[in-house]
């Protein structure tokens, strides 16, 4: 649901305040978003706080949502994780590896997990930047081919 809702009403904030008072938050923004628009593509930057809010434990709760360890991995090794339903709607995904609430960093310590999405999600403002900071990156293949020594799951 944070999709739809937080895409578009940060696109008519934008567009909203271009046309008050406030023009130059828009404006400003913009430029932001031009220095910035590489930052996807090469790791984000996620905030562990973020990842670890209490309403990610809700949204574990309601689904209800379960990451179920069935084998021992090497934190020393990388691995693609490839998970469906995959999609717009990907709430298992996004709570086992772009949050803390299922206990990932517990269950496989020593592990880190990068959440792949596709490009486009990065391409709305104010709701970018919520995104990079619960972890997420693009699944462009620059980025994937670059892939930092210290991620070792990578789900996409």
């Amino acid at each position: 649901m944070t999709f739809f809702f937080m895409t578009f009403s940060g696109l008519i904030l934008m567009l909203v305040l271009l046309f008050t008072d406030y023009y130059y938050i828009p404006i400003l923004y913009f430029g932001w978003y031009l220095l910035d628009r590489r930052v996807p593509f090469e790791g984000g930057r996620p905030v562990q706080c973020v990842r670890s809010w209490r309403i990610w434990r809700w949204y574990r709760d309601y689904f209800p949502i379960s990451l179920v360890k069935t084998a021992e991995l090497d934190p020393k090794k990388n691995y693609l994780l490839c998970l469906h339903p995959h999609g717009v709607l990907c709430f298992g995904a996004f709570c086992n590896f772009g949050t803390n609430a299922t206990g990932f960093r517990d269950k496989f310590p020593g592990m880190r997990s990068v959440l792949l999405v596709l490009s486009g999600h990065y391409q709305f403002p104010i709701y970018r930047e919520y995104f990079m900071q619960t972890g997420k990156n693009t699944v462009a293949c620059q980025y994937m081919w670059s892939i930092p020594q210290a991620t070792q799951s990578l789900p996409l």
